[in-house]
């Protein structure tokens, strides 16, 4: 289950499954692993800037597509975000349990924060903006992630 769902929602585990559909008759290239990876770091880091919604359905294609390899990116930044999801998922399980506000990767661990963060940066240079951009609008032509309006693209150009 990705981390951003609620695990005890029938309906993501459905739509959790369509996402797993989609990749399957989608295949990603190597490359376009490597950016489902990135914008799970960004996601980690807090720096996505995606509605909610859509970084939940970024979720599930990174886990869908993490076992595929990459170009770029390998076992090392999967490790790192096996380790930063452990994390908020066992400060989510606290909160819940004490109804308490959950809490960012940052105020968790910020050794672990700046691990992601730095991660981050690697990846977004090795990959290049256009790269980037073409994945996400490849993406949403495919279907997975809604179409953005003209108004939508121009006031988030750079979102995720």
């Amino acid at each position: 289950m990705g981390m951003l769902a609620d695990s005890g929602s029938s309906a993501a585990i459905a739509a959790e499954a369509l996402v797993r559909v989609w990749v399957i008759n989608h295949p990603l290239t190597p490359e376009q692993v490597d950016c489902a990876t990135t914008v799970m770091l960004k996601v980690l880091d807090g720096k996505c800037k995606m509605p909610r919604h859509e970084k939940v359905r970024m979720t599930w294609l990174y886990d869908a597509v993490k076992h595929q390899p990459g170009e770029l990116l390998g076992s090392d930044t999967h490790q790192l975000i096996v380790r930063a999801r452990h994390c908020l998922y066992l400060a989510n399980m606290q909160a819940q349990a004490s109804e308490l506000p959950r809490e960012t990767l940052a105020e968790l661990d910020p050794a672990l924060t700046l691990e992601v963060y730095e991660r981050r940066l690697l990846a977004e240079t090795r990959l290049s903006r256009p790269v980037m951009k073409e994945f996400k609008g490849w993406i949403r032509q495919q279907g997975l992630l809604p179409e953005k309006h003209a108004s939508q693209s121009n006031a988030s150009a750079d979102a995720a």
